[in-house]
């Protein structure tokens, strides 16, 4: 039986809307001499404090690396965790998402998504998003179409935000122009005064770093250095002509750029004997 002096105190704090603790009837059971199945069950709900109720937040944390890679216009998924101070998980915290530089779009990935409390899934440079019951909250990044740096920020009211950040790379090769060097005049059997020159791009007009292009004279004879040359950072890409024979005073010489997947062009040049 539980003392009848115990007994009344709950029922004064009750009354008076001050409830004792888990941890402090644990206390008082023991201090009152209660039966070993009151203590053994106190103590296990105030073991771990696990009836304390939750905290604000107090720390924001990556779980999605913060540091990233990938293909511009391609999509990632970046997921926070909300804790309060003792580390446990808070569900129902607004966190937003937000484009801080190199453009893309975010949407929200879970049913939890709000803008100003209205329910939003479409693509924008922010959006907010609700913490899951484990703390988690997630969106997906639609990169820019730029190449290069780019960044998110997830913020949660009073707290530093989470900074991710993408590196970005060029999609695949989709065109090569005429950069310059075309409609040149020259003399046979000296290289030309400037080289060809093209530069080669994604569908989004970046310049594909790394791709080959292949130089191959058309009309006459002449000498190409290189044969085939590599795309540099800024999308170009050159190779220089040596006339070496042409059938007469002068003559026209096709040269052409290819590249694979983009296409190719022709360069035309008036060699002279």
């Amino acid at each position: 039986m539980v003392p009848q002096a115990l007994k009344s105190r709950w029922r004064r704090s009750a009354a008076a809307g001050k409830g004792p603790s888990a941890r402090h009837l644990c206390v008082s059971c023991v201090r009152h001499g209660a039966p070993a199945i009151l203590i053994a069950l106190g103590l296990a709900a105030c073991g771990d404090g696990a009836t304390d109720p939750l905290g604000p937040p107090a720390e924001v944390v990556a779980l999605s690396g913060e540091l990233r890679s990938g293909i511009v216009g391609r999509t990632l998924s970046l997921s926070v965790q909300v804790f309060d101070a003792r580390r446990r998980e808070l569900g129902g915290v607004d966190v937003r998402f937000a484009v801080t530089s190199g453009g893309g779009d975010l949407s929200a990935t879970d049913a939890a998504a709000t803008s100003g409390g209205i329910a939003n899934r479409a693509a924008a440079p922010e959006v907010e998003v609700e913490t899951d019951a484990a703390g988690v909250a997630t969106a997906s990044w639609t990169l820019g179409t730029t190449a290069g740096e780019q960044t998110v920020e997830a913020t949660v009211a009073g707290l530093d935000p989470v900074r991710f950040t993408a590196k970005t790379f060029s999609d695949a090769p989709a065109a090569i122009v005429i950069f310059s060097g075309n409609h040149q005049t020259g003399v046979l059997g000296e290289p030309l005064a400037q080289p060809l020159v093209v530069k080669v791009m994604d569908r989004y007009g970046n310049g594909t770093e790394g791709q080959t292009v292949s130089w191959s004279v058309l009309g006459g004879n002449g000498d190409l250095s290189p044969r085939f040359s590599q795309v540099d950072a800024t999308g170009l890409a050159s190779s220089t002509l040596t006339p070496t024979w042409i059938p007469g005073a002068s003559a026209v010489i096709d040269v052409t750029a290819r590249v694979l997947l983009a296409g190719s062009v022709a360069f035309s040049v008036t060699v002279q004997r």
